[in-house]
């Protein structure tokens, strides 16, 4: 009756085990898969006069996350209303990160040069920003000089006019 049981309890085990490795791998994956990306919360930018975006074209990068990984050759954006960092997948769409990005670099080409710009969080708060804020760093020595980029949607009213502008 021993070897019975034995025999039995071990044949249910080896699919159970299957099934355990099966569900782990699967949540692995998606874990592995969610922290790159996730979809975009909306922004509405419909009749918005110019660019919420530090380059309005698609450059290419690199970011730093939170937990010192990096990732190159990226198609990012800066927006700049949001101060978040988007980017764009192989099938062509815009996500966000799951995890947050501490620092991340923009090569572009402007007035026929090209230019990197290198931007950073993680700085102490300063007159109503947060340690999320990404400063530009303009230069990145033993002292840091930073800059914060910042745009906002103001809304106006010509005089005797119907029209409101972004």
């Amino acid at each position: 009756k021993f070897n019975i049981m034995k025999n039995v309890l071990a044949s249910l085990a080896f699919p159970l085990l299957l099934m355990l490795g099966n569900t782990i791998y699967a949540q692995e994956f998606f874990r592995l898969k969610e922290s790159i990306g996730m979809p975009l919360r909306s922004r509405n930018y419909v009749d918005a006069k110019g660019t919420p975006y530090y380059i309005n074209d698609w450059s290419a990068g690199e970011i730093k996350q939170a937990d010192g990984k990096i990732y190159k050759n990226m198609k990012l954006k800066y927006d700049q209303l949001e101060d978040d960092i988007i980017f764009k997948d192989t099938n062509g769409e815009e996500l966000g990160f799951a995890m947050p990005v501490v620092e991340f670099k923009l090569n572009y080409s402007a007035d026929g040069l090209q230019k990197t710009s290198l931007f950073r969080n993680g700085f102490a708060p300063f007159k109503g920003s947060s340690e999320k804020n990404y400063y530009e760093i303009l230069y990145d020595g033993r002292i840091k000089l930073a800059k914060k980029n910042v745009k906002r949607i103001e809304q106006y009213r010509e005089y005797n006019s119907a029209i409101t502008t972004k």
